[in-house]
């Protein structure tokens, strides 16, 4: 044990690719393949051309961070993103299977090395998982058509009343001092004319006489209806037991608020990936039936398509001799 450990530590010494593979459980040709692509922080070459590490302390785990983060990046550029806008410039990942492949692409459309390889090789990690709570969030917005933008606008119209001052009144005659002063300085700070929803929410809040009151109408305002919080909650439930489906709908639900074509490429943009990526994660019927859901009339729309049909038969049919 401790001969193997004194060879180890010598390859360590010694900044040999051996020591490196031994930590990550790989070949050397697969650490060699690391050390060309850039993964290996502080690598160099001996005077006779040999690769060479200068270890340092926690430079396995950065290596293995690194290789995660291009494993990760190559996935998404392959099966998420359909497009990268960089510096004016929109350039087309359909096709691009790496990093390597989008280094081409850009250098194609006429980026110089850095700049093309500044758009294939920084990081593109998968964004974590949404918690059951925001992805019911997001249902209900886009069944209302709204937005997370606009939720949080209409939150922040309500932020100008002091909740926790007001909360610590003794008595009612307390509450009211406490309610006039905070409107006065609403009426005073809020002078812009976007502004002016928020001082009538504010006013008709703190017109109220007593706290047990404003709290009632406090929880009216910043709560959920009976209705929606049924929709919520059944929306959670299934946020934890068929997440992607879920997903899809939402995205459907946001295509027919903004009036979109139900087309597959509409849909996978709504969701920020590419097309192949789209089919990969939820299949031909799902996306069929989603599409087909949105659609005003499924009927006029499959007689729309044997209309297509029809005329591309006859086109391809001969015309009678005279």
């Amino acid at each position: 044990m401790s001969t193997l450990s004194d060879k180890r530590q010598r390859e360590r010494h010694l900044g040999l690719l051996k020591y490196l593979a031994s930590e990550l459980g790989v070949s050397v040709k697969q650490v060699t393949r690391y050390w060309d692509r850039n993964l290996i922080p502080n690598r160099y070459r001996t005077p006779g051309g040999a690769r060479r590490i200068r270890y340092k302390h926690g430079t396995v785990e950065q290596v293995r961070r690194m290789v995660d983060a291009a494993k990760e990046t190559n996935i998404q550029i392959r099966y998420r993103l359909a497009e990268i806008r960089y510096k004016g410039l929109t350039v087309s990942v359909k096709g691009c299977n790496s990093m390597d492949d989008l280094y081409r692409r850009a250098r194609k459309v006429g980026l110089s090395k850095r700049e093309a390889a500044d758009l294939a090789y920084r990081p593109r990690l998968k964004k974590p998982s949404p918690s059951s709570d925001e992805v019911a969030w997001q249902v209900m917005w886009a069944l209302q058509g709204t937005s997370h933008e606009e939720v949080v606008k209409s939150m922040r119209e309500l932020d100008c009343i002091p909740l926790l001052l007001l909360m610590a009144a003794k008595s009612d005659e307390d509450f009211q001092l406490r309610a006039k002063r905070a409107l006065e300085n609403i009426e005073s700070s809020l002078t812009n004319p976007e502004q002016q929803k928020a001082k009538i929410i504010a006013k008709e809040l703190l017109s109220e006489r007593d706290l047990r009151t404003f709290v009632q109408r406090w929880n009216e305002a910043t709560e959920l209806e009976q209705t929606e919080a049924r929709v919520f909650y059944q929306a959670k439930e299934q946020a934890v037991n068929d997440r992607d489906r879920l997903n899809l709908q939402v995205a459907v639900l946001r295509l027919k608020h903004q009036q979109s074509a139900p087309s597959s490429l509409a849909l996978a943009n709504s969701l920020n990936m590419s097309r192949p990526g789209l089919y990969r994660t939820f299949g031909v019927r799902a996306i069929q039936n989603a599409l087909m859901a949105i659609r005003n009339d499924a009927r006029s729309v499959l007689q729309s398509r044997n209309d297509k049909w029809a005329r591309g038969q006859n086109r391809h049919t001969k015309a009678p001799k005279t």
